[in-house]
């Protein structure tokens, strides 16, 4: 097969992996996936709150590379929580890894608010799997740049890499999902 061929099979199967990741986990649940989860460690009794699957749409069809910017609340013990928003790029072997960098890799622009956020990369998350790579970096965030993030009109996220950067703009469904986690576990406090 032609290599133009293959590389037009494989951004295919990125472009349909998030439906039948979805379709799969509908078929496997009785209720379908929700914007804002709590999860409870069974060992720890430490809880986690977070928004799952927040994919930012690709203005390119089919996209380069998929980009997802989640966040969550974490536990240190029954009182005390931290915040992040959690990073997860994904792209054919090919297009390659991003190598999201350590220091301020993620910048968030909310209503021309630039909002820089600092973590330590992606170095020990990369993955490769069936023709496809992936690697996840997560940031620390406070309550009142996610409220800013939730609450605005526009909102554009670029990941910096070694070998690039993505850049994403909110649509109608990313923004509703912020909101409902700053409603959740930010404004609500518990």
């Amino acid at each position: 097969m032609p290599r133009h061929a293959q590389l037009k099979d494989k951004m295919n199967m990125i472009r349909f992996l998030p439906v039948l990741l979805l379709g799969f986990l509908a078929g496997c649940a009785s209720t379908p996936l929700p914007e804002v989860a709590t999860h409870i460690d069974r060992h720890t009794g430490i809880r986690t709150d977070i928004i799952p699957e927040n994919l930012l749409e690709s203005r390119a069809q089919p996209p380069r590379e998929l980009l997802w910017l989640n966040a969550s609340r974490v536990f240190k013990n029954q009182a005390d929580f931290d915040y992040y928003l959690e990073v997860t790029y994904q792209a054919t072997e090919e297009t390659g890894y991003l190598n999201i960098t350590p220091g301020p890799s993620l910048v968030v622009v909310a209503d021309g608010k630039e909002m820089k956020f600092m973590g330590n990369g992606s170095l020990n998350t990369r993955k490769t799997r069936r023709g496809l790579v992936s690697e996840d970096a997560i940031f620390l965030a406070g309550p009142a740049e996610l409220k800013d993030i939730a609450n605005a009109k526009q909102v554009t996220v670029k990941v910096i890499g070694r070998n690039g950067i993505v850049e994403r703009d909110f649509a109608p469904a990313n923004f509703e999902r912020f909101k409902k986690f700053v409603l959740y576990f930010v404004d609500a406090g518990g």
